[in-house]
């Protein structure tokens, strides 16, 4: 979409939400309510139908391409230098950075030999592949070089041979620039002297070129270049800014320099640039480069390639179509069974909160339309983490609608009329529904900052979510109430109430819970170590890479993968098909030691694979320890950041109650995936992502309960918690439930790859749940009784010192 019409209808989507929150009588309300909800659900309604959902290598499969790292060559002699294993991942590093810089687009690399590596980039054209083909084949090495002092008449001496090349120089051609500076052209003549056409019909030209004299030795290097961006003003002109070294290396290197005959040549892989003369001497750390062919444009990506140089060249040995990995009737399957279990919840909170549910039933729709509509107006990739995101979205959007109905119930059994009752509940749900969300939604930038790879597709969907979620629960289903008051259809509210009226004592249940959870984390932290890299599948270990060459045959991926999975194979493979001008392949990662067996099975299984030599080499892992250790800072400061947060909303015992909670969530539910002997996948970082999401989202609910009480009342603090954790129990169960038989769903119907994704969000419902009421408030009572302190003062004092008030819907 063009970005001037998402900044414009941004800044009166934001207008309006200021108008709308700044309104006092409900009629203004639910009139800048409603204009703002239909402006920004026609605007992601635009960018669904122009530019489309970009779909992830898991879930669509994409272009491949496999490239060989050349050698480099030596500066003083000029030889090449044998590619090493730290060639090989420098190499890695760069095309990462050059291809994918915000690390949104699900691009997998892995080292192949030892000196290949195989690039997968999601859904790409055949005009997208070419210009991959070419920013990966550009080196992009800029380097600084003295120009000989004498070239203009010496260079063409050499080029003709009639004096010889002076030691320490090469010969390399410069272009010819007209008045204006830009370059010159002449056509190009085929042997009987007529002009070459090109694609568009008309005249083929060349640039015209000079002999140029340069020094081998480098006075500034390219690695030295600290930033480099167009100059917007001027088409053509890039910017430099050196780093410290740099900048001290150019400043020796002009200190010494005559004006107006000295020149320094701008050489990128090996062909001058330009190579302007000095107007001056000591030059510092910035200066400019001209006369860049093609625009700003150009300009734009040669400096996004500058920052990150190849230091070896890189040859494309391959490019081919590569299946989606875990295949189209997985993905089919999946889907189905996500959307099944989705209707089987909205069927659900209809039927149990009546006309309330039908409101948020609409509110969801929204909800979805507006995550769907941002992904695509944005272009970020969906994943299988980013599908993940969705399921704890659209389970953060029911709770959020279940917190303001269980509310609603509340205030009408008080003696309310329905439109107090709804006023009330609103007002009333905010802050447990801001807290949460706001927790959640700071693990998820933060995600996106410091994680990368799959990781960030998890983070992006959550973030979108999490603010549809908002916008939808507090006031699109709000509008929609108004609208429905108006028309006199909301004359009175009634609900299904499945959970008795009762009050457990669940905080004596402490000690029994501690034993019950000690227990498990001992176990789990046990079989952690007992496993350690043998729980983890070749998505993070990596090891062989099986290809079967078929040529024009096929064989269906889904036959595949079944056939292999019949064996007991050390890790689980992964399959997926290949398409390249030579036909098609199959292609089968597994461990190392498992190949003969992989390759028997696939042989007795396809007699016509008996007849096809098969290749094998090692390959690295798709994941690997920078996103594991990438991944585990983030959540790790994503932690920090929440028990900042949660301190300064409510009190620092709430905090470690919610630490607590959530690590005791993730290590046993681990635990449990590897004592079931699963082994650790791509699809089991979404399920830990959403489990973590999910337990904070659970805790910080019945904490805004119990905060609500201890402003409220006096009285023995216990007794107060214990009916806080009572009163939110029937929201608890509903929304586990509800998230519990939409996972169940996926697990029975969804495929085996969607069945280890469903198990490990189906153990982690039952412990965030079991966490948010035996673990979280026990440690929040435990530890300010530890401490002496009194509960209910520290919450005022943090209450009066937080600067977040709540909102009025």
């Amino acid at each position: 979409m063009n970005p001037y019409i998402i900044f414009f209808v941004g800044l009166l989507i934001l207008g309006l939400l200021f108008a709308y929150f700044a309104a006092e009588k409900d009629r203004n309300k639910k009139k800048i309510g409603t204009l703002v909800t239909i402006v920004l659900v026609g605007l992601c309604g635009l960018a669904m139908k122009t530019e489309g959902l970009k779909s992830g290598i898991d879930l669509k499969g994409g272009s491949a391409f496999t490239v060989r790292v050349d050698p480099k060559k030596d500066e003083q002699t000029g030889q090449p230098v044998q590619v090493t294993p730290q060639d090989q991942q420098t190499a890695i590093q760069v095309i990462s950075k050059r291809l994918d810089p915000d690390g949104v687009k699900d691009m997998t690399i892995q080292a192949q030999g030892d000196d290949r590596i195989t690039i997968e980039m999601p859904g790409t054209t055949e005009e997208e592949a070419k210009e991959i083909a070419e920013i990966l084949q550009k080196q992009a090495v800029l380097n600084f070089r003295a120009v000989h002092p004498d070239n203009a008449t010496l260079a063409f001496q050499v080029e003709s041979g009639a004096s010889t090349r002076p030691p320490g120089y090469e010969l390399l051609q410069e272009p010819v620039r007209d008045e204006d500076g830009k370059p010159v052209t002449e056509p190009i003549l085929d042997d009987e002297g007529n002009p070459v056409l090109n694609k568009a019909g008309k005249p083929a030209t060349t640039p015209v070129t000079s002999p140029i004299l340069v020094k081998r030795r480098v006075e500034v290097k390219g690695s030295q270049i600290k930033s480099a961006f167009p100059d917007f003003s001027r088409p053509g002109v890039m910017n430099i800014v050196l780093t410290k070294s740099g900048g001290e290396a150019m400043r020796k290197y002009t200190a010494n320099i005559v004006p107006g005959r000295d020149r320094m040549a701008h050489v990128l892989d090996g062909k001058v640039l330009s190579a302007p003369g000095f107007q001056s001497k000591n030059l510092g750390a910035q200066f400019i480069i001209t006369g860049i062919s093609g625009g700003t444009a150009e300009v734009e990506r040669l400096s996004q390639q500058l920052m990150n140089p190849l230091e070896n060249p890189l040859m494309i040995e391959e490019q081919r179509q590569v299946s989606a990995r875990l295949g189209a009737a997985t993905i089919k399957q999946g889907i189905y069974a996500g959307i099944a279990g989705l209707l089987l919840t909205l069927v659900f909170v209809t039927i149990y909160y009546r006309f309330a549910g039908i409101v948020a039933l609409l509110g969801l729709v929204v909800n979805i339309a507006i995550l769907f509509g941002a992904m695509a107006m944005f272009g970020f990739t969906f994943t299988l983490p980013g599908i993940a995101g969705i399921i704890l979205t659209i389970g953060v959007a029911v709770d959020a609608n279940v917190l303001i109905f269980e509310r609603l119930r509340e205030e009408l059994a008080a003696g309310k009329s329905v439109s107090g009752a709804i006023k009330s509940a609103y007002e009333k749900a905010f802050s447990a529904i801001f807290d949460a969300n706001i927790t959640t939604l700071i693990t998820a930038l933060i995600l996106f900052w410091r994680a990368s790879g799959t990781v960030k597709g998890f983070a992006i969907t959550l973030t979108i979510g999490i603010l549809a979620s908002m916008f939808a629960a507090l006031l699109v289903t709000r509008v929609l109430f108004w609208w429905f008051q108006d028309a006199g259809a909301v004359k009175k509210l009634s609900f299904l109430n499945l959970v008795p009226d009762r009050t457990i004592d669940f905080l004596s249940k402490g000690k029994i819970a501690f034993f019950i959870s000690g227990g498990l984390i001992i176990l789990s932290l046990v079989m952690g170590g007992i496993k350690r890299e043998n729980a983890l599948g070749i998505d993070f270990l990596g090891g062989a890479l099986t290809r079967f060459e078929l040529g024009d045959k096929e064989i269906p991926v889904p036959e595949v993968q079944a056939s292999v999975e019949k064996l007991t194979l050390d890790k689980i493979p992964q399959v997926q098909e290949e398409k390249s001008a030579s036909g098609f392949s199959l292609a089968v990662r597994s461990s190392e030691q498992d190949v003969p067996a992989v390759v028997a099975q696939l042989r007795e299984t396809f007699p016509q694979l008996a007849e096809i030599e098969y290749s094998t080499e090692n390959v690295s892992s798709s994941l690997g320890a920078d996103f594991l250790k990438n991944s585990l800072i983030a959540l790790g400061i994503g932690l920090v950041g929440i028990l900042i947060y949660i301190t300064l909303r409510f009190e620092f015992s709430f905090a470690l109650g919610a630490f607590v909670a959530l690590a005791h969530d993730v290590i046993i539910c681990v635990g449990i995936l590897m004592l079931l002997g699963r082994e650790f996948s791509l699809i089991h970082v979404g399920a830990i992502l959403t489990i973590a999401g999910y337990s904070i989202n659970d805790t910080i609910v019945v904490f805004d309960r119990i905060r609500e009480q201890l402003q409220l009342r006096s009285g023995d603090i216990s007794v107060i918690m214990n009916e806080a954790i009572n009163a939110t129990l029937s929201r608890t169960i509903l929304t586990s439930a509800t998230t519990f038989v939409a996972v169940l769903v996926l697990f029975i119907f969804g495929g085996s790859a969607m069945r280890d994704f469903a198990l490990a969000m189906m153990i982690g419902v039952i412990v965030g749940t079991y966490s948010s009421i035996f673990v979280a408030a026990p440690v929040v009572a435990w530890w300010s009784k530890k401490r002496g302190t009194n509960l209910r003062a520290e919450v005022i004092d943090a209450q009066l010192e937080a600067q977040v008030m709540p909102g009025k819907g």
